[in-house]
């Protein structure tokens, strides 16, 4: 079977990849997106994303994305001692960018932008298993998907 070509591919739709694929279609390459989670689920890591990544999110276009996706505004950061606000940070009024952190569950941030990447025409091939990537010669990436061998 030959392979399918591709601008791009990338292996794995997480927040890089699928932010990556986004920029890249939009642009007019041919991506592919092989993400092996069928659906994300949600695992210990940050839900936060800083002030100043908050105002990345802004250049990078997907701000709106992630507020559609259920992004919260955290203006405040607080440090209790018991039940008594010991301290408040304003990331607004105090941030170089002068905006607040975001706050998203982590699924739901995943979930946004991988469909954002497949909205703004990449190929999402989600349960997509990679098991090899070649470089020599002409870059191929092989990957289980459904059961069978595929060659991109």
């Amino acid at each position: 079977m030959a392979a399918q070509t591709y601008d791009i591919i990338t292996v794995g739709g997480g927040i890089a990849g699928s932010i990556l694929a986004r920029a890249m279609a939009q642009h007019g390459a041919k991506v592919l997106v092989l993400e092996s989670a069928t659906s994300f689920r949600d695992r210990v890591r940050g839900e936060a994303i800083a002030p100043w990544s908050t105002k990345e999110t802004m250049e990078m276009g997907v701000y709106d994305i992630l507020m559609a996706a259920g992004a919260n505004h955290l203006q405040y950061w607080n440090e209790y001692h018991g039940t008594e606000v010991m301290d408040r940070l304003d990331f607004v009024a105090n941030s170089v960018p002068q905006t607040p952190m975001l706050a998203i569950y982590h699924p739901d941030l995943q979930e946004a932008l991988i469909n954002a990447a497949a909205d703004a025409g990449a190929e999402v091939r989600r349960g997509a298993r990679v098991s090899d990537i070649n470089l020599s010669g002409i870059p191929t990436v092989t990957a289980n998907l459904d059961g069978q061998s595929a060659e991109f």
